[in-house]
């Protein structure tokens, strides 16, 4: 492996990260060609990836053809481009045994601008419009969670009133809140939200409701459409709003209905062959999602996870369940040497 070049990269890190908050889709493939170079050159664990995979970076000439790191990686190695220090390591939940990701992150300022920006551009409303009201058990006790590091700083930008909730308060200040002043954003886990339908009926006329996935072993698993299907009918909405992130991404998708997410301006989703992981698939192809988030300019921005999904039109997605990966060949040995590291 070559050595990794040590430098004080903050003129051209910033560089980056400022092309990346103003990024549009016209700006978006030269700019995660820039910084795949980046990352290859100042990411070890990326450039030994690349390398397993025979990658000579000089023939990478559209985003289509950069290799994308598998996200099981995120449990075994530190994921680094370059040398710094983390504002917070985010960990995701995991049952007995398993080991969680971890994804480190050098500023919350710059994650909470993207965040804020990828609402606005999908949803059309800024997050300050809304007395953001957030139910999500199991989560308010990790503060090494994402989602509530998001769900954290929604709420300190919302109305005066947001807040997180518990099920024993939910339907009071539900009620309350659909009656007041200001629109309401709801934003809770799927298996909560069926708790609370069956313990009681709460008519959401002014309310929107956003549902962030997750059953975590409580249900059984429902699809996308059968589960806003049921909580139109329980808490009587036309439409139920989504979020799709991750630990291992500080960018976010969302979806305003229909269960079709759209990315924000710094993510891009790619669909791979499940059989095939390095051929890419046409639109409405069913395959595993590949992410360029570009927002990932201080660990790894090309991430290929181990969930199931479709591209639409306009970068419209659909997130379709999981599958058990076959590892992209290099990452098995990667893997192994982690654990012994």
């Amino acid at each position: 492996m070559t050595p990794i070049p040590k430098y004080d990269d903050n003129e051209i890190r910033n560089a980056l990260s400022e092309r990346i908050l103003r990024v549009t889709e016209g700006s978006f493939d030269e700019l995660a060609l820039d910084i795949f170079r980046y990352q290859f050159t100042y990411n070890p664990i990326y450039q030994e990836f690349c390398r397993l995979l025979n990658i000579d970076i000089r023939k990478v000439q559209e985003p289509n053809e950069i290799p994308f790191l598998p996200i099981a990686l995120f449990k075994n190695r530190d994921i680094y481009t370059n040398e710094w220090k983390p504002e917070v390591v985010f960990e995701s939940s995991t049952t007995t045994g398993q080991q969680p990701s971890r994804h480190a992150v050098r500023d919350l300022t710059f994650y909470r601008k993207i965040s804020r920006r990828g609402f606005a551009s999908v949803t059309g409303h800024a997050i300050t419009d809304f007395l953001w009201l957030a139910l999500l058990p199991s989560y308010v006790d990790r503060p090494v969670s994402s989602l509530i590091s998001l769900v954290s700083y929604f709420i300190s930008e919302g109305k005066p009133g947001s807040r997180f909730i518990t099920m024993d308060d939910a339907g009071e200040i539900l009620r309350r809140a659909d009656r007041g002043l200001f629109p309401v954003a709801f934003i809770s886990v799927s298996f909560a939200l069926l708790d609370l339908a069956e313990m009681m009926k709460i008519p959401l006329h002014h309310t929107t409701i956003i549902e962030t996935g997750g059953m975590k072993g409580r249900r059984s698993e429902l699809t996308r459409q059968e589960l806003h299907e049921r909580i139109c009918i329980d808490f009587d909405v036309s439409t139920v709003y989504s979020e799709y992130g991750m630990t291992e991404l500080l960018s976010q998708g969302w979806s305003t209905g229909e269960g079709i997410f759209h990315p924000s301006p710094s993510l891009r989703i790619l669909i791979r062959d499940l059989s095939d992981p390095m051929n890419l698939l046409k639109e409405h192809s069913r395959g595993a999602i590949n992410c360029i988030d570009l927002a990932n300019l201080d660990t790894c921005a090309f991430i290929a996870t181990d969930d199931v999904g479709m591209l639409h039109e306009n970068g419209g997605f659909e997130v379709l369940g999981r599958f058990d990966a076959s590892e992209l060949r290099g990452c098995n040995l990667m893997v192994d040497q982690g654990r012994n590291e």
